[in-house]
């Protein structure tokens, strides 16, 4: 019974976990196709778009950073008034977004100021049917706070969130991501990955039980994140252990208890 209320408290949290991530980008989304729609951005009209997007960033602080960028990378607009260029590889991810025309979640970046990991959407600025533009949102990935709770009493040892390439966004314990000098997870990210389940449960892989789910934007594509959650089975038996060891000192004393009372019921009928 143990075992099947931890997988299933498992899999719950993973749902709820990536049922987050996966709104956090739809409104992402979302925000972008709004943006692409007005006539600042539209115009090119940098300083407006630069307001806009400060202001955005400052009544939503999951948007470490907004920019405008031309077709090649190039930012010409952000909410940050003292931004970096965008690095190469990132620059090819704009141009292959403004090829696409279509929306698009690349893999995990670091912030510049804290060096916290993010994942950013792009979605192309579309006019007379050719992209004259890209909008760049990179999101912080946060879980609610309410599932991390509830992790230590489901006697989980790690959650990770990772990008299509194994980089760990998220972690919990923050130490728990074991990683390699190009920050790639340890193994349940590699034993999740080869399932062709979106999402599931692995039994038994390093004594451990691993609830995933996967995130798609389509079904032709890898998908952009993964959720595991991984449970000791050790840890479980040892829960098991616990709960029968305190069921037997309780059962132990009640029948102490009952004997003391009938010894003394006993004695007084003698007595009497």
């Amino acid at each position: 019974e143990d075992i099947a209320e931890v997988r299933t408290a498992a899999l719950r949290s993973v749902r709820n976990i990536a049922r987050q991530q996966t709104q956090l980008v739809k409104n992402t989304h979302i925000l972008l196709f709004t943006l692409s729609n007005l006539a600042e951005v539209r115009g090119k009209k940098l300083e407006g778009c630069s307001a806009l997007f400060r202001n955005l960033a400052l009544h939503a602080p999951a948007y470490a950073d907004l920019r405008l960028c031309d077709t090649d990378g190039n930012t010409l607009a952000a909410s940050s008034p003292d931004f970096q260029e965008l690095p190469e590889p990132a620059r090819a991810e704009i141009r292959a977004a403004a090829a696409g025309n279509a929306f698009a979640v690349r893999e995990m970046t670091h912030s510049a100021n804290n060096h916290a990991p993010l994942i950013t959407c792009l979605l192309p600025v579309i006019q007379n049917g050719q992209a004259t533009g890209v909008l760049v949102a990179s999101i912080l990935v946060r879980p609610p706070a309410a599932e991390v709770a509830k992790l230590d009493a489901q006697q989980a040892e790690h959650l990770h969130i990772v990008d299509t390439q194994g980089h760990v966004i998220f972690a919990y314990p923050p130490d728990a991501s074991r990683r390699t000098s190009d920050h790639t997870i340890y193994c349940p990210w590699r034993e999740v990955g080869q399932s062709p389940l979106r999402h599931g449960l692995i039994q038994n892989v390093g004594e451990q039980h691993i609830a995933f789910e996967k995130l798609f934007l389509d079904e032709e594509q890898e998908p952009y994140l993964t959720v595991s959650l991984s449970i000791s089975t050790a840890a479980v038996f040892e829960r098991m252990r616990a709960r029968i060891f305190t069921n037997a000192l309780l059962l132990l004393g009640a029948t102490c208890f009952a004997f003391a009372v009938t010894w003394k019921l006993c004695d007084a009928g003698l007595r009497a």
